[in-house]
């Protein structure tokens, strides 16, 4: 093979590698994947910087950003009610994100009233009925998880229907409260008080104020009031 033919061959070769060099880096270029997000729950805004915003299904918790190139990306998810959370994913392959919020208790402000049947209690009546009524009116979009966490100590059998509750909100109204106890039969003046908490805040509570007179004829009076809160409700 002559010189020029060797040159010819030789850039020809050159080409075909510099061709195949091309054609790789184009390859690895075009690999493109898929980042799904898993919420918890369902419905919420998961935002992606330089790709977009979608909501997750309301029924799985479910969304998918495709033909993503590979390097980080910072996501935030975040939904009325809950605490949002932000994180940055490598992308490498096809992925999934799996996020749980956790409810926002901040914005939440509880209150409570209570009620006894007003009138006199006959002698022959030991089971007192009663309610207490919990109300979150805090911000819109706020959840209350509350508990009544003491009673009076006099009578017995104390029974609450129900003695706690999760995620109250202020669009649901009062939640109402069956109170039943056995009430004491000796003659005399009996005092106690209900406390309902909000359990994320210890600064935020109802004091219930309790009384309940027995008379020597076996005959009963009750009073009740609101210690502290807006609202004030008495029996005599």
């Amino acid at each position: 093979m002559n010189k020029r033919k060797k040159i010819v061959v030789f850039f020809y070769m050159i080409l075909f590698i510099l061709n195949s060099i091309i054609i790789v880096n184009q390859s690895i270029a075009s690999e493109l994947y898929d980042l799904t997000f898993e919420t918890t729950p369902g419905g919420c805004t998961v935002h992606v910087n330089g790709v977009g915003t979608k909501i997750s299904s309301p029924i799985d918790g479910s969304c998918t950003f495709h033909n993503l190139e590979e390097g980080n990306y910072h996501y935030t998810v975040s939904k009325s009610g809950y605490q949002p959370q932000s994180d940055i994913i490598q992308l490498t392959s096809d992925s999934k994100v799996i996020v749980i919020l956790n409810p926002d208790y901040s914005g939440a402000d509880l209150d409570a009233t209570i009620f006894f049947t007003p009138g006199p209690v006959p002698p022959n009546q030991l089971v007192v009925v009663g309610s207490i009524t919990v109300y979150n009116v805090g911000s819109s979009d706020s959840k209350l998880d509350w508990a009544i966490t003491e009673w009076p100590d006099f009578g017995s059998n104390w029974v609450f229907d129900p003695l706690e509750g999760t995620d109250l909100t202020p669009e649901y109204g009062g939640l109402l409260v069956s109170i039943a106890y056995r009430r004491p039969t000796l003659p005399g003046r009996y005092s106690g008080r209900f406390v309902v908490q909000n359990i994320h805040d210890p600064s935020d509570y109802e004091i219930l104020r309790y009384t309940l007179w027995v008379g020597i004829d076996g005959i009963s009076y009750q009073d009740c009031k609101v210690q502290q809160g807006s609202k004030l409700f008495m029996i005599t």
